[in-house]
């Protein structure tokens, strides 16, 4: 197992994908002198995972980590952190795309994965801007094919069962939940997007996820938030409600488009209940003392 160092010699050209696709500082380094070290390289088995922890919290942390395996080239390790939008399936993929970026052109790659959903999602046909505006973690996919149409890499995904005692599984495992505490984030540009030209931004960060179930969720979280800081709504301020819950009853059983004046009527009288608006005798002591 070779340690992390870097060595001034490597020779970076202009046209590497590291360099257009990762910011600049320790990570792309490492990633530099990994690359450098498979380059002469004919096939390479990479063991891939991610991990999240927190989620919902201020401690939150997603990472993401490889181990290449291959008896014909180095035993290579590389862990990071990754940031916004967690979740396990993002943090997976970006596994793969920093295992792709190392290897050289024109080679044979293995990719073996626990995550059912980053081999599923490698099957979709997802060429155009329109099918790019409804993929989640749009941004990584698009290098992920843009990296293996360029370098004219064949690329092979295997399921492997988690936590069923292969070494090289457990070692991933291991160094992606060690990274949430010792490792450096890695940092996509999507500045250098062959399949769109532009990608949208919400409060200066890139939208990786669904555009328009994005939107819808910021509208809705934007509009409950308004709601929430009412002044009536004080109490709810301070305890604990499951409003996931709490609005599954109030919309009721009803199917979304149907409408009808009985379920209009039941709904109003359920938020009245809740605002405590219904007109109760204490209610009416208020408003004629």
């Amino acid at each position: 197992m070779l340690p992390f160092y870097e060595d001034t010699n490597i020779i970076i050209q202009r046209d590497n994908y590291i360099e257009r696709f990762i910011d600049k500082g320790p990570i792309q380094k490492e990633l530099h002198a990994i690359q450098h070290s498979f380059k002469d390289a004919t096939h390479l088995r990479f063991f891939t995972d991610g991990s999240v922890i927190d989620i919902g919290k201020e401690s939150m942390s997603m990472s993401l980590a490889f181990v290449q395996t291959h008896y014909l080239s180095e035993t290579r390790e590389f862990k990071a952190t990754l940031d916004c939008f967690p979740s396990s399936t993002r943090a997976e993929t970006a596994a793969v795309l920093a295992a792709l970026l190392t290897a050289p052109p024109r080679i044979s790659v293995e990719i073996l994965t626990d995550s059912k959903a980053t081999m599923d999602h490698y099957l979709c046909e997802c060429s155009t801007v329109r099918s790019f505006f409804k993929e989640e973690n749009n941004v990584i996919w698009s290098m992920i094919r843009e990296l293996i149409r360029a370098n004219s890499l064949t690329v092979t995904f295997h399921k492997i069962k988690a936590h069923s005692g292969n070494i090289s599984n457990e070692r991933v495992d291991f160094l992606a939940k060690d990274a949430h505490y010792s490792a450096l984030p890695l940092v996509v540009s999507t500045t250098a997007l062959q399949q769109i030209a532009i990608t949208p931004r919400w409060r200066q960060l890139p939208i990786t996820q669904h555009l328009r179930h994005f939107i819808t969720q910021v509208s809705r979280n934007s509009g409950f938030e308004k709601w929430l800081n009412l002044h009536r709504n004080d109490k709810y301020r301070t305890s604990w409600v499951d409003w996931e819950a709490t609005f599954n009853h109030l919309n009721g059983e009803e199917a979304k488009l149907d409408t009808s004046f009985a379920n209009s009527h039941r709904k109003r009288q359920k938020l009245q209940l809740l605002i405590e608006e219904l007109p109760t005798v204490e209610h009416l002591k208020k408003r004629r003392p």
